[in-house]
């Protein structure tokens, strides 16, 4: 990716105001940071809008390599702990914003998925064969949460079942739409394009 365009989005969503979060979705987002607290003994600050992550904060790993689910998700967050500590050292930018030399994977944000891998590899290898210079970066919108709440049994960490299945579905389908309507804003604004009336209701 390029540093520069990605410190320009991510500058672009600190500067927006997102639509508001669907009444649907705030009580599904408040009953799960409430059955994890409860189940982890742990406060947690909720979500209320958006949140825009730059580089340093979060960052994809192909879905070939890792999956859903708590161990995945803690495994990817070291590794990209790991990365995003080496890019801190390596790039101004990151020096800049951030002022860190180590990275926690508590302070990261990580999601698997297949699609970003494959064109971003495209790109970069026009880059290095052809010599072209094409900015990019990779654009992600939360759309749902991958395993439900967590509980402490023992020793041992429990995935509660929750919510049922026919509820998930609903809420990944209007996550769905609340994420593709917030990054399509993040991206609209970037490039000074006024927000379609419909992504503001």
């Amino acid at each position: 990716g390029n540093a520069r365009l990605a410190a320009g989005v991510a500058q672009a969503g600190a500067t927006i105001n997102f639509p508001p979060m669907p009444g649907m979705l705030t009580a599904f987002v408040e009953e799960y940071w409430a059955r994890t607290a409860q189940g982890t003994g742990r406060h947690y600050a909720l979500p209320t809008h958006p949140v825009v992550l730059g580089p340093q904060e979060c960052g994809e790993a192909s879905s070939s390599t890792l999956w859903s689910g708590p161990a995945g998700e803690m495994m990817c967050r070291q590794y990209l702990a790991r990365v995003v500590g080496s890019a801190v050292d390596a790039e101004e930018p990151f020096r800049r914003t951030s002022g860190i030399r180590g990275v926690h994977p508590e302070a990261v944000t990580c999601v698997s998925a297949m699609e970003g891998i494959g064109w971003m590899a495209v790109l970069l290898k026009a880059q290095s064969k052809r010599g072209w210079d094409i900015p990019f970066v990779n654009i992600r919108g939360a759309s749902n949460y991958v395993h439900g709440p967590l509980a402490r049994r023992g020793p041992n960490w429990e995935e509660l079942p929750w919510p049922e299945p026919e509820q998930a579905q609903l809420l990944t389908v209007e996550g769905y739409r609340y994420a593709i309507r917030t990054a399509s804003a993040v991206l609209l604004h970037h490039f000074g394009i006024p927000l379609p009336s419909r992504h503001l209701e």
